[in-house]
């Protein structure tokens, strides 16, 4: 089980100072993305951090991030055709599909909070995102590979958006399913 989670400040060996975006479970035991002032990158081993400053973080979004982790790995194996059929696939993407779009509709009514779905327009799909921390400027996003894994411009590679746009998205689609709702 991994010592730090999503959200966590940590310090390394070197004084670097990063924030755990995700835990990567295809890497070895305790491997984590991290992003910090110069990007993001991997640490692997518990033994690289001195110092950790843990963040409180819902179980919402912390279910959520799981349950993104789990769906991109299935995706991957279902794209490199590692034994993975469209119809397992299928059937393994819809109960998280759905689980996911639960905690959105839960967490809705606190506004912008991590565990959100953040959706953009993007050629004959979607980019769809999960907010996983809010900063004071930006806001770090994980992809949610999903069929064809559209991204969005206005996310970086590294998942960084702006706060101001995804204010302006989540404001535009609780709005959208407020008027649907009536």
């Amino acid at each position: 089980m991994p010592k730090y989670k999503i959200g966590d400040v940590v310090r390394t060996r070197g004084g670097e100072t990063f924030t755990i975006s995700f835990v990567d479970p295809s890497k070895p035991k305790n491997c984590y993305h991290v992003t910090g002032v110069r990007g993001g990158r991997y640490i692997c081993g518990d033994h690289d951090i001195v110092a950790a400053k843990h963040q409180p973080s819902s179980s919402l979004s912390t279910e959520a991030s799981g349950l993104v982790d789990e769906l991109n790995i299935a995706h991957e194996m279902w794209l490199e055709n590692k034994g993975v059929s469209y119809e397992d696939y299928s059937a393994k993407e819809k109960p998280i599909w759905d689980r996911l779009q639960a905690i959105d509709e839960e967490l809705r009514p606190q506004g912008m909070v991590p565990g959100r779905l953040l959706r953009w327009g993007a050629a004959d799909g979607e980019a769809v995102y999960l907010l996983v921390s809010i900063g004071h400027t930006t806001c770090d996003l994980k992809h949610i590979e999903y069929m064809d894994g559209y991204c969005s411009p206005a996310v970086t590679l590294s998942g960084k958006a702006l706060r101001e746009i995804v204010e302006h998205n989540l404001r535009y689609a609780d709005s959208l399913a407020s008027y649907l709702a009536n």
